[in-house]
């Protein structure tokens, strides 16, 4: 039922030639899709090193502020939850 309604894809970057390695970065697209309501949300996954020897390398790219926002909104609605809990009771 949700797979209907949001998708994920990847978008792989244009290739850049740096002195021996090729670095290609790539990117991971959210699509959200309800009746009247589209959302996409873009962001940075990662990037993939090749070197002349053949080797790859794949670095991840990490969401700090993402990571951040969703521990604040936690922390935002565990604080309501306690203060509702409390501070809501007629005692």
């Amino acid at each position: 039922m949700l797979r209907r309604y949001a998708d994920t894809r990847f978008h792989v970057g244009q290739s850049l030639k740096l002195g021996e390695s090729e670095v290609t970065p790539y990117s991971r697209a959210t699509i959200v899709q309800l009746p009247g309501l589209s959302l996409v949300w873009n962001r940075p996954a990662g990037v993939l090193v090749k070197r002349s020897d053949g080797s790859e390398a794949d670095l991840p790219i990490r969401d700090v502020t993402r990571i951040a926002q969703i521990a604040l909104l936690a922390i935002g609605a565990l604080g309501g939850l306690t203060a509702w809990l409390y501070l809501g009771r007629d005692d």
